[in-house]
């Protein structure tokens, strides 16, 4: 398999766990290489409530998320913990990258 490109230059990226402290990381570093807004996504674990946040200076919500709200992400940076990533690293398919930023693998 030919390797892939970690930014599709159109495609969407989920961060899982975008509340955590690991998450915030990712999200100041996708802001400081230029990603744009409207490429991010950004989720929490399904236990939690939903939480207000911001990515590039724009109020975003992170809520929970599940197999189906990631199905159109192209990219998904993993970081956390739960039951979603877990599925996720073990069931990532071929129709997109799923990167183990926690180290869970």
């Amino acid at each position: 398999m030919a390797p892939r490109n970690a930014e599709p230059a159109s495609g969407k990226i989920a961060i899982l766990g975008a509340d955590s402290a690991l998450g915030a990381a990712v999200r100041d570093e996708l802001v400081r290489v230029g990603v744009e807004g409207e490429r991010v996504d950004l989720y929490g674990t399904a236990s939690e409530e939903p939480v207000l946040s911001e990515y590039r200076g724009e109020a975003r919500l992170i809520q929970a998320a599940d197999e189906a709200t990631l199905v159109d992400h192209e990219v998904v940076l993993v970081c956390d913990d739960g039951a979603v990533a877990r599925r996720l690293l073990t069931d990532a398919g071929e129709d997109r990258l799923v990167v183990d930023v926690a180290g869970l693998a």
